[in-house]
């Protein structure tokens, strides 16, 4: 990852009013993050940093807009919106240093800085839903094709909504051997 100049916040700076940061982030600052999850973006972002004390913020970011990240089904690219609010403490101290139990992070003293673009960053990818599919109808097409080719599911699976229409679908014929085998299981039942 590139250091990002444009994104450092003086803390040293910072008087007793609330100061609010705001930052565009576009396909430039997603890549530079050298992160393959999120390849290309377009969110608004800001940055309140408010002074405790002399030697405290609190830092609030949000950020709202779209990255483009890729398909779990297809592999194709997808947009997917985003939405983040988030609070860190930031407290001067000998060397950097963060602490995740309790959502603090500690900045040398003698630089008064933190780059606030790779906590934004941070945020915006934890803010993206573990499973991210493509409404239906809108993956790739081509490869939408191999999968239902492959596809197996177990009968419990066939009521999932996202592959409700690979169960009815099967053009290959049923092995009659397994179809043997499942008048057998009937039988047992």
């Amino acid at each position: 990852m590139k250091e990002l100049v444009d994104y450092k916040v003086s803390l040293k700076e910072i008087g007793d009013a609330v100061e609010v940061f705001p930052f565009h982030l576009d396909d430039e600052f997603f890549s530079k993050m050298q992160n393959d999850e999120v390849s290309k973006g377009d969110v608004s972002a800001e940055v309140a940093v408010k002074r405790l004390s002399e030697e405290s913020f609190e830092l609030k970011f949000s950020a709202k807009g779209n990255v483009v990240i890729q398909c779990n089904r297809c592999l194709g690219d997808m947009l997917q919106p985003i939405s983040v609010e988030e609070t860190i403490l930031v407290k001067f101290g000998k060397e950097f240093s963060e602490n995740e139990a309790d959502d603090s992070v500690i900045v040398p003293e003698d630089e008064g800085t933190i780059d606030v673009g790779w906590f934004v960053f941070e945020f915006i990818v934890l803010g993206i839903p573990i499973t991210h599919i493509h409404p239906k109808g809108e993956c790739d097409e081509e490869t939408y094709n191999k999968l239902k080719q492959v596809m197996v599911l177990k009968e419990d699976e066939s009521s999932d909504e996202d592959f409700e229409e690979f169960s009815g679908n099967r053009e290959k014929p049923i092995d009659s051997r397994w179809s043997e085998l499942e008048k057998l299981k009937n039988k047992l039942n």
